[in-house]
């Protein structure tokens, strides 16, 4: 009986392990697109959003304790940015940068950068041209409430190119409030840009 049991154990741990390889190996980790949603309409509702700006530079909205929470995770970041994209929402895309990032990259394309619609063509480069189904995260390289890091995700398209692209985020003090730290992604969107063109097949 004793010899069953051990027995038993042995089965019932080569069998645990097995199934915690296989999630690790195949299991997908892709940003929750629905969370983005609601994020983007939390945002949209803000009382000093003002989605007509035409202020590149502008990052219009204020955020309440909930939204600070939420921008303080960087994978809200990445799901936000991917249904920005979605939903061709360019105020909101720009949002999720870093203002001093991003305005360089405006003027590196172009010294009217609101009149030849450089936001849209930055949206359409990334997304390639509206393709972007989903983003998966693929590691972290740094925790929760870190000044900065660098998250590793994978931009899987519609006719199933996938790409891998580093993101750099830090914590910056929103406009209103200085203590309101959120994430911004401070890498160029030209350099994502590249990131996507080099590896398409």
């Amino acid at each position: 009986m004793k010899k069953y049991i051990i027995l038993f154990i042995v089965y019932v741990s080569i069998l645990s392990a097995g199934v915690s390889t296989y999630v690790l190996l195949f299991s997908k980790d892709y940003v929750d697109e629905q969370k983005g949603e609601h994020l983007l309409e939390k945002v949209k509702a803000s009382p000093s959003h003002d989605h007509t700006s035409k202020n590149e530079s502008e990052h219009n909205f204020e955020p309440n304790e909930d939204l600070v929470q939420a921008f303080q995770n960087e994978k809200n970041i990445v799901a936000f940015l991917l249904v920005t994209l979605k939903q061709k929402d360019e105020q909101l895309f720009k949002e999720t940068f870093m203002p001093e990032q991003y305005m360089n990259d405006l003027f590196k394309v172009s010294d009217t950068p609101h009149e030849d619609n450089v936001t849209k063509q930055f949206m359409r480069d990334i997304s390639r041209n509206g393709t972007l189904e989903k983003i998966e995260v693929i590691k972290h390289k740094s925790k929760r409430f870190k000044e900065s890091g660098t998250i590793k995700t994978r931009f899987i398209f519609e006719d199933k190119q996938r790409v891998n692209v580093l993101l750099r985020m830090k914590l910056l003090g929103t406009q209103h409030e200085i203590d309101d730290e959120i994430y911004y992604i401070t890498t160029s969107v030209l350099d994502i840009v590249h990131q996507i063109d080099s590896q398409i097949k």
